[in-house]
């Protein structure tokens, strides 16, 4: 209440509630027991004579009753233990090439020039979102210490610090791809006037090009600048006090129109300051802007901070530090996967088809991935007689096979027909019938994926199975209604293409709306739900997929049209970060698009 007017505004409109506050505040809600946190001990110090212990649920695990900090207090450390499906893609897909899934591919320049400067995202692990690619993009990573740090701060960027790293970052690596080594250097020089502590930032930095970014280089930077007086792990005892000051206090911003609450923020953390870096760092205390700030003086009702320099890294590093350790190891994952997608593209796909194939939505956007990136790549619709259980690839023909497995409905009935084919091929609808006993259901959609594409046309084999006496639901009647129903069953289209879809090039590419524009993008929707505003108005939200580039977003509609359809062109407005839907497009011929992209063509 003391840090927030919405919050305060609340329990004053609405006091009865604050006793009830009061008597709930330091109550344990709920007792959640870590998926990968491991704690690990010998005979010499057994865990159950130094902590409690308990089973979480109706089974054989048994967890300790404390949390990480009680444990460590008493001497033991936490380990976690994760599990990541981008490994086991790394791990089949290696087999799929008869190298040791063990041993981790050398780095390539040719593999970050094409992935990264191609940006060839999806599926990439920590980089497969519109966020990775604008990364991918905009900071270049050319190397798996460079995918390191580019990790590191995209995680951070909903923090407004995290933002101001990742434009700082941008800038330094940008001069340096373009061949100025040391601007990175010249800038600390600018930040720091002490010759010692300006040539031990660059030591410690130099991986980053002057950027603070990891955990590891605050508890290093600190060791150093006390000549020694400070261990590493004192440094990143130091770091942890910084985040509890964050988690107890907040941050800066916090306390606007607070002056008793913002001299409570100072003074806890001038506490951590004064015992680990105040008493090392000569000059660099005399510059006005920190002085102000140690002094706790105010502008405007703001308290001066200093605008760069280790005081102003400090204060706001809580906010968004990384674990490099744990940065590269999925860095060392994420080259691994853009090796693969770079020189055996057919195998990725296909381990990652696999890994997926019981989940629609990813399978949708690998495939589609797929035919943008890796186009020469093939993905063939699911066929009875070729079809396995899963995907299966062939490197002859560089194609990959669309499993049975995959299409909705099938469940169990794609494990008989696989089953039974052991016995020879299925010849005609008639044999197929005598061979396997499989629900109307299920025939219906494996004639309008093509599946039975061996015996004839969709409308031949629907009226065959007709002609045996089994009686189904009519088929669709045009391409726009076989390209639908297509993409539900199997989360893409394969042997058909929706009229919007074959257009859908005149039309922007989601990835090219910037702030304020107002233009007309070709979509495929998937999913819509109805929402209420505060003030109890209905909005729908849309999540869709942009036909250009596969790229998912949100739309919100205002108006709760009721013109939307699977496919269509929508003209839409992008405004404070958010994509809305305007009205109905009326408008005909060339798009603003096209007119665009004559003009460049034209004119450069």
């Amino acid at each position: 209440m003391k840090r927030s007017k919405t919050i305060r505004g609340y329990f004053e409109k609405h006091p009865e509630l604050t006793d009830r506050i009061d008597r709930l505040t330091g109550t344990i809600s709920s007792l959640g027991t870590h998926a990968g946190g491991v704690i690990i001990s010998d005979e010499r110090h057994p865990i159950t004579k130094f902590c409690a212990l308990q089973r979480p649920a109706d089974d054989d695990r048994i967890a300790t009753l404390w949390d990480k900090k009680e444990i460590e207090k008493v001497g033991f450390v936490k380990y976690d233990i994760l599990g990541l499906k981008s490994c086991a893609q790394v791990h089949k897909a290696l087999e799929m090439i008869n190298e040791d899934p063990y041993t981790d591919p050398d780095e390539e320049d040719e593999v970050f020039q094409d992935v990264v400067l191609s940006c060839k995202n999806k599926n990439i692990f920590q980089f497969e979102t519109s966020l990775g690619g604008r990364a991918f993009n905009d900071l270049m990573p050319m190397s798996i210490n460079e995918l390191a740090n580019a990790s590191g701060i995209i995680r951070v960027v909903g923090s407004a610090e995290g933002r101001a790293v990742y434009e700082r970052y941008k800038e330094v690596i940008s001069r340096k791809q373009q061949g100025d080594e040391n601007y990175w250097k010249e800038q600390l020089r600018d930040e720091i006037v002490s010759d010692r502590i300006y040539k031990i930032a660059c030591d410690v930095l130099k991986d980053s090009y002057g950027v603070l970014i990891y955990q590891e280089q605050l508890a290093e930077l600190i060791s150093r600048i006390s000549d020694g007086e400070l261990s590493f792990g004192q440094g990143d005892i130091f770091r942890r006090l910084l985040d509890d000051h964050g988690k107890a206090y907040g941050v800066i911003e916090d306390y606007k129109g607070s002056s008793q609450g913002l001299k409570t923020w100072h003074k806890e953390f001038l506490k951590i300051l004064k015992k680990y870096v105040l008493p090392y760092l000569d000059e660099d205390l005399q510059l006005p802007d920190v002085k102000a700030f140690l002094e706790f003086k105010t502008k405007d009702g703001e308290l001066i901070t200093p605008k760069s320099g280790i005081i102003s890294w400090i204060i706001s590093s809580a906010a968004y530090l990384f674990n490099k350790l744990h940065a590269i190891g999925y860095s060392i994952n994420t080259y691994n996967m853009m090796w693969l997608k770079h020189f055996y593209p057919l195998e990725f796909w296909t381990a990652s088809l696999q890994l997926e194939a019981g989940n629609l939505d990813k399978v949708r956007n690998y495939i589609t991935a797929i035919k943008v990136e890796t186009p020469e790549v093939k993905v063939l619709a699911p066929n009875i007689n070729c079809s396995n259980f899963n995907f299966k690839m062939d490197k002859k023909t560089n194609e990959i096979q669309y499993g049975l497995k995959s299409i909705m409905s099938l469940g169990k009935s794609a494990k008989l027909i696989v089953k039974e084919r052991k016995n020879g091929k299925y010849k005609s609808v008639k044999d197929f019938l005598n061979r396997v006993k499989v629900n109307r259901k299920v025939i219906w959609n494996l004639i309008v994926v093509k599946a039975f594409s061996d015996f004839g046309s969709q409308k031949k084999v629907w009226k065959e199975f007709y002609n045996a006496g089994i009686f189904l639901e009519d088929l669709p009647t045009s391409k726009e209604e076989f390209a639908i129903v297509e993409a539900k069953l199997l989360g893409v289209n394969i042997s058909f293409t929706h009229p919007i879809m074959e257009k859908a090039a005149a039309y922007l590419p989601i990835s090219d709306l910037d702030e304020g524009m107002n233009e007309i993008v070709a979509v495929k929707i998937m999913k819509e739900k109805v929402k209420q505003t505060k003030n109890g108005k209905n909005y729908k939200l849309y999540r869709a997929e942009c036909l250009n580039t596969g790229i998912q977003f949100n739309i919100f509609d205002w108006q709760n049209r009721e013109d939307i359809k699977d496919y269509m062109t929508l003209r839409i407005r992008k405004q404070n970060g958010f994509i809305q839907m305007c009205g109905p497009s009326r408008r005909t011929g060339i798009t603003p698009y096209q007119k665009r992209l004559a003009r460049k063509v034209l004119y450069g």
